[in-house]
This record gives C-alpha cells, sequence and structure tokens, in this order.
C-alpha cells in the first residue's frame, strides 16, 4: 500500500512537469483562448468579414433606463442607458465537441474586435462598449455585449410654452469615421413601453422610437478609378424621447403665489387714502415680484431669439399690473393731500377773520357772512377732492381686474392651443 501511493505522487508529479513544460492548458476555456485568440491567427484590429467589400452588421438594441433629469438652464438630458449589441465573427466559431461541449465562452472587449459604437452627441464619455466590458462568444461565432452607462446629452428645449412644454430629445448612436459599406448598424425591433422606465420628477416620458438613419456630415474621399471627391454617409441609429414636463411643482411654488399677489395687490384700491401705510403695501407686494423675477432667472435658459416663456410673461403681466397699482395709490395720496391743503386754507382764512373781528375792522354781520360762506366752501372742496380719490380706485380696481383677465385668457389659449402630447 505504501509502494502503491508513492507511485502514485510519483506520476503526478511527473505529470505536472511534463504538463508545465509543454504548456498544455488549464481547461477547455485556457485551451480556447490560446488557439483562437492567438495574436499569429486572429487580428483584432481587422473586421470579421472574408470580402472586404461585405459590412459588418452590427444589431443594437438600446434600452432607456432612466431619465435622471433634463436641466432647463444648461439643457442637458442625463439618461442612464443600457446597450445590447449583436455581431458575428466566424473566425471565433468552434466545434463544442473539440472543446469538451463548450457552447460559449466570456472574454474582455480588447481581447476580440468590436465596433466602437458612440452617443455622438454626448458632451462626456460617449463609448457604448469600453475595453474592460465582457463579450460573450458563442460556438456559432456569434458575439454579444451589454453595458449600461449614465450620459450627458445636448438637448435643445424651445420653452415658449413652458412650464407646459413637451420637449423632443434624440440620442444619436454610429460611428465616427467608419461608413456604412464598412459597419452597419440595425435597431432592434423591440418596443419599450415608457411606464418601465424610471423617470424623473418634473418629466414624463411619453415615448421611445428608435429610427435608423445616416449621418449628415460626409466622410469624402477621393476614387482612385476617376479621381472625382466621394461622399460616404456613416450608419446611424437615432433615440428619439418625447418628454412631457409636469408643471405641478412650478404651479404651487411660483404661479399660485404669484396670483396671491397679484390679489393682494389689488387690496390697495379698497385701502381709505387717509391710510399711512397704503403706499408702503403696495411696494411691499411690488418687491415679491421683483424676488420671483430673481427665482425665474436662475431656472430658465436664455429665450435667445424666441419668445419668451408663459411664465415670464404671466409673471411679467402681474408685475406690471401691481406697478400701475402703486402709480394710481402715489396718485389718490396726492389728491389726498390736496384736501389737506384747503382745510390748512380754510383753518388760515377764518384764523385772518378772528383777528379782524378783535381789531374792530369787520363788521360783525358781515363776519358771519363771510365765515359762512367760507365753511362751506372749504366743506365743498373738501367732499370733492375726497370722492374724486375714492371713485379713482374704485374705477382703477374694475380697470386692474379688466386688464389681467386681457393678459391672463390669451395666454390660457396659448396653451390650449399649441400644447401638444407626443405622437
Amino acid at each position: 500500500m505504501i509502494m502503491r501511493a508513492i507511485l502514485t505522487l510519483l506520476s503526478l508529479g511527473v505529470f505536472a512537469v511534463i504538463s508545465k513544460a509543454t504548456g498544455s492548458p488549464w481547461n477547455e476555456e485556457q485551451r480556447w483562448v490560446s488557439e483562437k485568440l492567438d495574436p499569429a491567427r486572429y487580428d483584432v484590429a481587422t473586421r470579421p468579414v472574408k470580402n472586404i467589400a461585405d459590412a459588418v452588421n452590427v444589431t443594437v438594441e438600446m434600452v432607456l433606463v432612466k431619465i435622471v433629469g433634463l436641466d432647463s438652464k444648461t439643457q442637458l438630458l442625463t439618461a442612464v442607458t443600457s446597450s445590447n449589441m449583436g455581431w458575428e465573427d466566424k473566425r471565433l466559431s468552434w466545434n463544442t465537441s473539440e472543446y469538451s461541449g463548450m457552447e460559449s465562452i466570456v472574454v474582455q472587449a480588447n481581447m476580440v474586435w468590436y465596433p466602437n459604437v458612440l452617443i455622438l452627441n454626448a458632451i462626456d464619455e460617449n463609448t457604448l462598449i469600453p475595453s474592460d466590458t465582457e463579450v460573450l462568444v458563442t460556438s456559432e461565432g456569434e458575439l454579444f455585449v451589454r453595458a449600461q452607462r449614465t450620459h450627458d446629452t445636448q438637448c435643445f428645449l424651445k420653452q415658449e410654452l413652458f412650464p407646459f412644454d413637451t420637449q423632443d430629445c434624440l440620442l444619436v448612436l454610429g460611428t465616427r469615421g467608419a461608413p456604412s459599406d464598412v459597419i452597419a448598424l440595425t435597431a432592434s425591433q423591440y418596443v419599450q413601453s415608457p411606464k418601465n422606465i424610471g423617470s424623473n420628477a418634473n418629466w414624463e416620458l411619453e415615448s421611445v422610437l428608435p429610427v435608423e438613419g445616416y449621418s449628415v456630415e460626409c466622410i469624402k474621399h477621393r476614387s482612385a478609378l476617376d479621381g472625382e471627391v466621394q461622399c460616404q454617409r456613416s450608419s446611424q441609429i437615432v433615440l428619439a424621447l418625447c418628454l412631457h414636463r409636469v408643471p405641478k411643482y412650478y404651479m404651487y411654488t411660483i404661479m399660485a403665489p404669484t396670483a396671491i399677489l397679484t390679489m393682494l395687490a389689488s387690496i390697495v384700491f379698497w385701502l381709505p387714502p387717509e391710510c399711512g401705510e397704503k403706499l408702503s403695501f403696495g411696494v411691499s407686494v411690488f418687491f415679491g415680484f421683483v424676488i420671483f423675477q430673481l427665482v425665474l432667472e436662475n431656472d430658465l435658459a436664455d429665450a435667445g431669439n424666441g419668445k419668451p416663456s408663459i411664465l415670464v410673461r404671466y409673471e411679467l403681466c402681474n408685475f406690471t399690473l401691481t406697478g400701475v397699482a402703486l402709480l394710481v395709490s402715489a396718485f389718490t395720496l396726492i389728491l389726498r393731500n390736496k384736501t389737506d391743503d384747503h382745510d390748512a386754507a380754510k383753518d388760515r382764512h377764518v384764523t385772518s377773520e378772528e383777528t379782524l373781528q378783535r381789531n374792530g375792522d369787520v363788521p360783525r354781520s358781515q363776519d358771519d357772512e363771510v365765515t359762512r360762506y367760507t365753511l362751506q366752501s372749504a366743506k365743498r372742496v373738501h367732499r370733492n377732492w375726497k370722492q374724486t380719490a375714492v371713485y379713482v380706485d374704485r374705477i382703477s380696481f374694475v380697470l386692474f381686474w379688466i386688464a389681467y383677465a386681457f393678459f391672463l385668457i390669451p395666454l390660457i389659449v396659448e396653451v390650449a392651443y399649441y400644447s401638444r402630447k407626443c405622437e
């Protein structure tokens, strides 16, 4: 028994020494890698086609995982995407019986040829397949890769109807320098439901539509046969996103407080002219609108040559009406001061008459008649100016709300007529 154990250990040792010396693989995967990915037999820089006139057909399935946000100021769409791509490389196919029934193997992307598909309108890193991503290789020579990335893409917003707007954003997938007869991209027929996509609190994703197309720019080169400049376009897949803004946040935080401030601004017409806080009350409401304008300036992008948004025009309407109400309040206070001036004149006249009476310069009967006439005139003037100030306030109150409706109704009609849903 002891001799048999010693012989077994010696046999295993000899086998290990021979395997190390001859470079025998540890398992079938290592043997496949050493045979199929041998640099002398496989070149990662060349396309997997026998005929160089053939294009490599790459199937792309772009899945939108989540809408992180769409910034109205920077006009950047941040989204999480998951890309599934597949292509053929017959150089890597094998007979499963030669590798102990192995049907697939996983290798790193930098070990095989793979299409360099990019998100062409991304601001930051736009490569869909990093070099350290795992690639699944099947025995039929089919390769599949899946990668999940977070991208910032430029989305030019049309904010005339903000915050009741609907925006179209694009994710453009393609190759940068390979024309369509070299690498052809084919969009998967998978239809993604917007309900299964995580959305942002301020945006609702209504539709996702992949569209195949070609690049706008040409890859120009001169033909070796006739010397003419030829234009070749690269294959592209456009993922069209339609997002509808949820206006509740802006309605609750901006539009509703603005309406309340407008109502408070109209109350200034009902304050009596002799109220000392009438003008300061209007100034306080006016400064409230100034603060809202500063908030909007930080949230909105520049309008450029376009029309200001619904929210900006709504704020401007209320801002203007409050300023007019402030001016009218100042005018009614001026009328009130005119009444005070007449009271002071009346007092001076009565005082002068009493002085004359004491000096005996004016007869008593004439004194009474002048004083009575003066008091009646002063009361009439006092009543006229005070009533005029009240009438101006009441008329201004009615005109205030007529002007408010005149500005508000066209904005409501514009939102109802021009706002759209995604097709």
